[in-house]
């Protein structure tokens, strides 16, 4: 299916509409076809069946027929006296008014001897005293006792004939009555029917010719190289002549003289009504998909373009320029969806302002934590994290003699150092305590390495501190001192305060004692002091100085502390010198 993917809505909505109108359009003609040929074939068999029979049965009757006007002619009285008087001329002339009477084409007398002599021939041939050719017919007329027909070739025509005797009451010779089947009688009888019609003879060895149709003379010698084909099966055949599909139905007329009677109709012709309305169809058709061409334009032009237009604006969104807002004068589903688009956006610029704020009150780390709850609720949970605490020492000596508006303004820069110092490290500032410092490493966010960045962090914010002392002293003011304490402990961290104000902090043992390791840097003479448990958890390596065991207020056992002087490049073992 990779193949019918597609980038655009709207080339992917004019492919399915086209592909569903084509399959339809395709699937109703293929049907139309096979029902109207189908319906074509049904009614040539129909007509091929019917026209073989009523044809047979036609030369069934008219044999019949003559075979009864014989009877009568032979009962004649005068006609018996002539023939028993040897009266050839006067028995000839009745014959030739009979077969006027009658529409005969051949009338003959034959002997009742053996050998059954030509007596007379109304068609005056050569076969007068001479045997008749058909003795099979005579020896089967005496064995049934009833008149025989059959199809018989003489003077090069082709004659359906009846073997009938004259009784006087006994049998005093056989009367021949026949009719020509050639191509004038089938086309008189092609008049009632519909389909064209042949007489066609298979002899043993030789190969079958057509001796009457109603075919041109053109299509009559293709049939005529089809006719083994034809005569070897059974049923209705459908046969290509000259790239024309004919359904052909073969009877046989005369099993021993190998005469067929073939009835063929063109599909071709049959079907041109349907030719013709496969035409208006296909017009028809081709008109439905210009307009289903247009209309599916219009539609994905309509669905696309509000579409294409959300899309460039969540690009927009996407880079953090949330107030974008689209116009879509819809009041269906798009239009649904246009409105919760500037809802959302809306809903993000909110968010994004909010974030600003908090991340002007509190760092952007706790800021993004607040704002991921669903539900801001008191209370907290137990995590580990690395607590450091900073102040100003002597910070109420340093204010002395100066403004308070530059005092603020001394405070704000360094803070802001401060605190640039700590988020590069991955800790987050949790409060300002006047001119203190209080950052957490591990909570909201953890990483593996929060003691080492609470430590980095420490080292780097006296690194900055030197350079804006340095700016100080070069505006002639006094340079500015801290102490560091750094702790880590199993704290509680979450939302404290009341239900009307909260503020996420971090409380425990552990804070206190970062707090007290702070205030314990004066009275050690060293500016970062950091707890035993700090450097077990670190990963790095660190110059370090053991200050002894420390008993702070509120613990009841030593601690164990440190003074951090630098980091130790030469191996990853921490300094307790």
């Amino acid at each position: 299916m990779r193949l019918f993917r597609f980038k655009r809505l709207q080339s992917r909505l004019f492919f399915i509409f086209v592909s569903l109108f084509l399959i339809v359009g395709f699937s109703s003609f293929l049907v139309l076809s096979r029902v109207h040929e189908s319906n074509a074939r049904n009614k040539i068999e129909t007509d091929l069946t019917l026209s073989a029979n009523v044809l047979a049965k036609l030369i069934s009757i008219r044999l019949e027929n003559h075979s009864k006007d014989a009877s009568i002619l032979s009962k004649d009285y005068a006609f018996q006296q002539a023939f028993s008087t040897n009266d050839l001329e006067t028995v000839s002339s009745g014959m030739e008014s009979l077969k006027r009477r009658i529409n005969a084409d051949l009338m003959m007398m034959m002997s009742i001897e053996e050998g059954h002599k030509v007596l007379v021939d109304t068609s005056k041939s050569n076969w007068v005293d001479h045997p008749f050719p058909y003795l099979d017919l005579i020896s089967r007329t005496e064995e049934s006792g009833e008149p025989q027909t059959a199809f018989i070739a003489m003077n090069n025509q082709l004659y359906s004939v009846i073997i009938v005797p004259m009784l006087a009451p006994e049998p005093l010779a056989w009367f021949c009555i026949g009719f020509r089947v050639d191509d004038r009688f089938l086309r008189d009888f092609r008049q009632l029917m519909v389909p064209d019609m042949s007489i066609l003879q298979t002899p043993v060895a030789t190969q079958a010719i057509i001796l009457a149709t109603t075919l041109a003379e053109t299509e009559r010698k293709l049939f005529a190289d089809c006719l083994p084909e034809m005569t070897t099966k059974k049923g209705i055949v459908t046969v290509l002549v000259n790239n024309e599909r004919f359904l052909v139905l073969t009877k046989l007329l005369d099993e021993k003289a190998g005469i067929w009677l073939m009835v063929q109709n063109s599909l071709e012709q049959a079907l041109q009504p349907f030719f013709k309305l496969q035409r208006i169809l296909l017009g028809i058709t081709f008109a439905g998909l210009l307009m289903t061409t247009w209309g599916v334009v219009l539609i994905s032009r309509d669905v696309s373009k509000p579409l294409k237009e959300m899309v460039e604006k969540t690009r927009v969104v996407e880079k953090g320029i949330y107030d974008q807002h689209v116009t879509i004068d819809l009041e269906d589903e798009i239009g649904e969806l246009a409105k919760s688009f500037n809802r959302m956006t809306d809903g993000l610029a909110e968010r994004e302002r909010i974030h600003d704020l908090l991340g002007k009150v509190v760092s952007s780390a706790i800021a993004d934590e607040l704002l991921k709850s669903k539900e801001l609720k008191l209370g907290g949970e137990e995590k580990e994290a690395t607590i450091l605490f900073s102040d100003i020492r002597d910070f109420t000596t340093l204010c002395e003699g100066r403004a308070p508006a530059d005092v603020l303004q001394l405070l704000n820069q360094y803070l802001t150092r401060m605190n640039d110092i700590i988020e590069i490290n991955g800790g987050v500032v949790d409060k300002f305590i006047g001119d203190s410092i209080m950052a957490i490493f591990g909570v909201p966010i953890r990483h593996d390495d929060d003691p080492d960045r609470a430590l980095k962090s420490a080292l780097a914010m006296l690194e900055e501190l030197d350079r804006f002392n340095q700016e100080l002293m070069e505006k002639g003011s006094p340079p500015i001192h801290i102490g560091i304490g750094i702790n880590t402990d199993v704290i509680v961290a979450g939302n404290m305060g009341s239900r009307n104000r909260l503020n996420y902090t971090v409380i425990g043992d552990g804070v206190n004692l970062a707090s007290r390791l702070e205030s314990q840097s004066k009275s050690l003479k060293r500016i970062i002091i950091v707890s035993e448990a700090t450097l077990q958890k670190a990963h790095g390596s660190y110059q370090t100085e053991f200050m002894g065991e420390v008993t702070v207020k509120g613990k009841s056992e030593p601690t164990r502390v440190f003074a951090l002087l630098g980091k130790n490049p030469q191996n990853n073992l921490v300094n307790n010198s």
